[in-house]
């Protein structure tokens, strides 16, 4: 641990009187504790490995369609525009469960990772890196966790500077899910 001594200058114990010396300063230690400041990692505004479901936690789960997957992407990147756009830490996840016409469950979720600390203080999320770059977008992003992951159509996850896009496919009703 860092300790910091510094000395302070005090007067001997001998009393003042008109036939006594003048006093001698005299010399005591006193330490103290200096904390460590540790910085807290800054995570980049790129984007990060995704992270696909292990099909067997979902299974049985019945069949993902495609398109009615990629109709819910649609559907849930296009509802955020409504609801300001944008997340920052300490703000509520934005989730969305849809049921397409063969009964298949799928959730969408994007949230500010737990802690994580970027560049920017917000980030939107139809483009999480900023009006500078069109791509990728939270439609791209969400299409790809289907896409991307060979495991039966069931998901992942990928994490863009602070926000984190998750698609689970193949939900079944009665069961819970981490999301």
């Amino acid at each position: 641990m860092p300790w910091t001594t510094f000395y302070t200058l005090s007067s001997s114990t001998q009393t003042a009187g008109p036939e006594s010396l003048p006093m001698e300063p005299t010399m005591r230690p006193i330490e103290t504790f200096t904390p460590r400041t540790r910085k807290r990692e800054i995570t980049p505004l790129e984007k990060q490995a995704r992270i696909c479901n292990i099909e067997a936690d979902y299974n049985p789960h019945d069949p993902i369609d495609s398109q009615k997957q990629e109709k819910g992407v649609s559907a849930f990147c296009g509802l955020l525009r409504g609801k300001g756009g944008y997340l920052e830490p300490g703000m509520v996840s934005q989730r969305v469960e849809f049921q397409d016409d063969n009964g298949g469950r799928h959730h969408y979720k994007v949230e500010w990772a737990a802690g994580c600390l970027t560049e920017v203080e917000s980030q939107a999320i139809r483009r999480p890196l900023g009006h500078l770059s069109a791509s990728p977008n939270c439609d791209d992003l969400m299409r790809d966790n289907y896409l991307k992951c060979n495991n039966g159509g069931v998901g992942g996850k990928v994490q863009i500077g602070c926000l984190i896009y998750t698609y689970n496919g193949g939900i079944m009703a009665g069961r819970e899910y981490d999301w």
